[in-house]
């Protein structure tokens, strides 16, 4: 057996403080802070076998060390202790990877974008062996306004409730989805992964939903989402209207009649740049709380049941 030490460079919490901010980016905040300290508690000895006979542990303690709490933009580090055989086919950072993207889930359902790896490093002493994106800043934005404008019910879970979830997935080191929850997962892994907000990005947000939910029409699909009390009723024209924005876009995308972006996406050099930004921004936000907020509810049925 050989033992690897590995470290994860600029994770961040993801909130900054600043005293003009509203009243509900506090209450964020202090969940998010609730959430670490929860994180702490119960992950302390979270250790995931991959595949065995390999082992990757973290040690919270130099984590939670690390954090300043008087900043939570704050960048820290992660150490990985990985236990495994020499194998050829594989690099011991895969693993430090693979488990990253599980706290990504774990934690940001627990409570969306408490967890932000956007700029990642993975080094060994002083090389640099690995980089990795995924961002949850739309995870915190389609929070806020599944809080202020869809009233879509996204909420904070306990981190052990998602955990012990998570881990019944059985999902280890899959890199092929096999089965509704890992689609739904791993499109949302992909959409975290991408730099760029556009059509494409939508794509795998319909991929989720559908994963979720089936083919299914948005009048369907909208009266599903209210007799699960994900919505409620009088917001039903406005997610209806979201949902059917979704297929509109993803089929005239896929379908080569969509005015895409030009890679560069700047709308200094010609102002219709923004009118995608805005109308991919407009769909995106409660499209992406409603599957949030769906798996959420699969996650409180596994624990009662």
């Amino acid at each position: 057996m050989l033992e690897y030490t590995l470290t994860v460079n600029n994770g961040s919490i993801g909130y900054a403080h600043h005293e003009d901010l509203p009243q509900e980016y506090w209450d964020i905040i202090h969940a998010t802070i609730q959430t670490w300290h929860e994180a702490f508690t119960h992950l302390s000895e979270f250790r995931m076998v991959i595949n065995q006979p390999i082992l990757v542990q973290i040690d919270w303690k130099k984590v939670k060390e690390s954090i300043k709490t008087q900043n939570w933009n704050d960048h820290w580090k992660i150490s990985f202790k990985i236990t495994t055989v020499p194998n050829d086919r594989v690099n011991t950072d895969c693993y430090a990877e693979a488990l990253l993207h599980h706290l990504f889930l774990i934690l940001n359902l627990s409570n969306p974008h408490c967890l932000d790896l956007r700029d990642v490093t993975i080094t060994n002493g002083e090389r640099e062996i690995r980089k990795m994106r995924l961002d949850s800043d739309a995870w915190f934005e389609a929070w806020l306004s599944a809080i202020n404008k869809y009233h879509i019910n996204v909420t904070r879970l306990p981190v052990s409730t998602v955990f012990k979830w998570y881990l019944s997935l059985d999902i280890g080191a899959k890199q092929l989805a096999t089965n509704s929850i890992e689609r739904a997962l791993f499109a949302l892994l992909q959409y975290a992964g991408m730099n760029m907000l556009g059509p494409s990005t939508l794509v795998w947000l319909r991929h989720s939903l559908k994963a979720l939910y089936g083919n299914i029409t948005p009048i369907a699909l909208t009266f599903e989402l209210q007799q699960k009390n994900i919505i409620l009723p009088e917001q039903s024209e406005i997610i209806k209207m979201a949902i059917s924005n979704l297929y509109d876009i993803t089929d005239r995308f896929v379908n080569g009649e969509y005015n895409i972006n030009h890679p560069m996406e700047d709308d200094g050099l010609d102002s219709g740049a923004w009118g995608l930004q805005l109308e991919i921004s407009i769909v995106y936000r409660p499209i992406l709380a409603i599957i949030i907020a769906s798996i959420q509810q699969m996650i409180l049925e596994y624990e009662r049941n």
